[in-house]
C-alpha cells in the first residue's frame, strides 16, 4: 500500500473509533491494531507470492527438460529398428513420466510445506 491508500485506511480507523466511542464502545488504538494486521497480511501475501512464484518456475524449467527427454526418447523409438529397442525406449519413455511425477509431486509437499511455514509465522506474529 502507498502511503496516501495508509493514510485514508488510518483516517477510517479513526473514524470507526470516533463512532464506537459514541457508541460507548471504545476500541482503544483500534486504528493501530488494524493497521498492524494489515501490515501483517500484506507480508504474508507478499511471502506466498513468492513462495508461488518460486514453485511455479522451477515447475516450468522441470517440465521443459522433462518434454525435451521425452521427445529425444520418441524420435530414437521412432529410428529403432529392433523389437528390443523399441521396448527399452518405451520403458525408458514411462521411466521419464515417472519421474516427472515423482519431482511434480516433492516440489508441491515442498510448496505446501512453505505456505504452511509463511501462515504459522504470520499467526505467531498476530499473537
Amino acid at each position: 500500500m502507498d502511503g496516501n491508500k495508509e493514510s485514508v485506511a488510518a483516517a477510517g480507523f479513526v473514524q470507526m473509533n470516533d463512532l464506537l466511542s459514541w457508541w460507548k464502545l471504545p476500541i482503544t488504538n483500534g486504528a493501530d491494531i488494524l493497521q498492524d494486521n494489515l501490515r501483517s497480511m500484506q507480508t504474508l501475501g507478499r511471502e506466498m507470492q513468492k513462495v508461488l512464484t518460486e514453485s511455479l518456475s522451477s515447475e516450468v524449467k522441470a517440465a521443459i527438460e522433462s518434454n525435451e527427454r521425452i521427445r529425444q526418447a520418441f524420435q530414437e523409438m521412432l529410428q529403432s529398428r529392433q523389437p528390443q529397442n523399441v521396448l527399452a525406449t518405451e520403458a525408458e519413455i514411462a521411466s521419464l513420466f515417472l519421474d516427472r511425477s515423482s519431482q511434480q509431486a516433492k516440489r508441491w509437499s515442498e510448496t505446501t510445506q512453505k505456505i504452511g511455514e509463511c501462515c504459522m509465522a504470520m499467526a505467531r506474529d498476530m499473537a
